[in-house]
């Protein structure tokens, strides 16, 4: 069941339903980078482009899998939800050498430590 969602067959009834949510959030999310652009001022050059693309894809998942509403970027709810996947999935998203060179594994932990460490301590 779950293959027929993820997978979706070109030109099926799901693909299309999948193609119109990702065309809607993409529109939405340059949208969201001109404004952000345009009301930036002097700044304006420079966009952290990575959270805006992690709520787009979380907007699309959210309106696709489970048949929800898409929220604003500036949603506390939608906000929460990105930095809690980000969380958890750090690791997962953050490639490092070590996934390629595996004798450089027992290097590979030490930032996550010193990370997890200064998360606990409460600092930066």
């Amino acid at each position: 069941m779950l293959q027929h969602f993820t997978f979706p067959h070109s030109h099926s009834a799901n693909w299309m339903q999948l193609d119109d949510v990702c065309l809607e959030e993409c529109r939405e999310l340059v949208d969201h980078v001109s404004r952000v652009i345009v009301d930036g001022g002097e700044d304006s050059a420079e966009v952290d482009i990575r959270p805006v693309v992690m709520k787009a894809c979380a907007n699309i998942f959210n309106r696709y899998f489970c048949a929800g509403r898409r929220m604003d970027y500036s949603d506390p709810e939608l906000c929460r939800y990105v930095d809690n996947f980000d969380r958890i999935f750090w690791e997962v998203n953050t490639g490092r050498l070590a996934d390629f060179i595996p004798s450089l594994t027992p290097f590979a932990f030490l930032p996550i430590y010193q990370s997890q460490v200064c998360t606990l301590l409460n600092v930066q």
